[in-house]
């Protein structure tokens, strides 16, 4: 049996490789030590981070890069990280 695939005819052990590959894939991807999450925020917050970005003044080269401080120094205050 064949599939067509962007013009290109895939053997149903094409197929079987791709699909062993993709499991592999994405068992290697869960075991990674970090898993990342996104978080929406409300355009005005991300305005506000925007500008101590754009000033240059503290380090910050994108929204996450901010993001992960603040939440760490948060944390920290919290107690929960050292």
């Amino acid at each position: 049996m064949q599939t067509c695939v962007r013009g290109y005819l895939l053997s149903l052990e094409h197929k079987c490789k791709c699909l062993k590959l993709a499991i592999i894939t994405i068992f290697t991807m869960s075991k990674r030590k970090y898993n990342y999450h996104t978080v929406n925020l409300p355009e005005g917050l991300t305005a506000k981070i925007n500008e101590a970005i754009e000033s240059g003044k503290h380090g910050f080269t994108s929204i996450p890069d901010f993001v992960k401080v603040a939440v760490r120094k948060y944390l920290r205050e919290l107690e929960y990280l050292e």
